[in-house]
């Protein structure tokens, strides 16, 4: 078990990567998708998010519009584990409504994102993992514009 769940877009890859080296320098043990697949979230992520202590969604120009980041991002808000971490560049206001009203950082402001996960509490009981039913799944993606999109 991963200390730290990261969710994010297979077209930021790089900077998942180096946002867990730096935490792994800081002591955390960090679990990400390794093969990020298109339109795929695997029970093995939704296993990894719930047993993880934090969630982090990065958010990006490509995160904001899948439906799958959206759903881990859900997922890890109803368990009271979700961190928000943006790249340079985006505008607040791409984030999701929905996940509005948490603070969010900026992928450059390392110290930060790292009081952010210390302040998540460690031994809260973790909640039933769910999943998002089909329908509204499809839903979810149709909403946000990403029913037909291959890109996670």
């Amino acid at each position: 078990m991963a200390d730290i769940f990261i969710s994010y877009s297979k077209q930021d890859r790089v900077p998942a990567l180096k946002l867990a080296a730096w935490l792994e320098t800081q002591g955390w043990t960090t679990w990400h998708d390794r093969t990020v697949v298109a339109d795929d979230i695997r029970d093995e992520n939704l296993k990894e998010l719930h047993k993880a202590r934090v969630v982090i969604a990065l958010w990006s120009a490509a995160s904001v519009g899948s439906a799958h980041i959206l759903h881990e991002a859900i997922a890890a808000r109803d368990a009271n584990k979700l961190v928000h971490v943006k790249v340079s560049g985006l505008a607040l206001q791409r984030i999701p409504v929905s996940l509005g009203g948490r603070v969010v950082l900026d992928m450059d402001d390392l110290p930060s994102i790292g009081r952010a996960i210390s302040s998540v509490p460690k031994d809260r009981p973790i909640p039933e993992p769910y999943r998002l039913p089909r329908r509204l799944f499809r839903l979810t993606q149709a909403a946000i514009g990403v029913g037909s999109s291959r890109s996670r």
